[in-house]
C-alpha cells in the first residue's frame, strides 16, 4: 500500500486500486485470487444483513441525526446492528 496523490476519483484502473482511508488517499494493486470459505460468506452475509438493517434505521431517524452522511456514525451504527444479530 502506497499514499497517492489526490487524482479525484477513487476505483480501479487495470490492477491498481485507489482508495480513502480517513481522508488520506492510498493506492494498492488487486489481489491475484480472493478464497472464501463458507464461514467467510456467512458471516459476508450476516454483515450484509445488518448493513441493510442499518440503512433502515438511518432512514427512519432521518429528522432527528444531525449528520446522516457521517461514515464513522454509520459505521458504528451497522457493527452494533452486526453484534446484535450475532447474538
Amino acid at each position: 500500500m502506497a499514499k497517492a496523490p489526490d487524482l479525484g476519483f477513487t476505483g480501479r484502473v487495470g490492477n491498481l486500486i485507489f482508495y480513502n482511508v480517513n481522508g488520506n488517499k492510498y493506492v494498492r494493486t488487486m489481489p491475484s485470487k480472493v478464497r472464501q470459505t463458507k464461514a467467510t460468506k456467512a458471516r459476508a452475509s450476516e454483515f450484509g444483513k445488518a448493513s441493510t438493517l442499518g440503512s433502515l434505521i438511518r432512514s427512519q431517524m432521518l429528522p432527528i441525526v444531525a449528520n446522516p452522511k457521517d461514515l464513522k456514525m454509520q459505521t458504528r451504527l451497522v457493527s452494533a446492528v452486526y453484534q446484535w444479530l450475532l447474538q
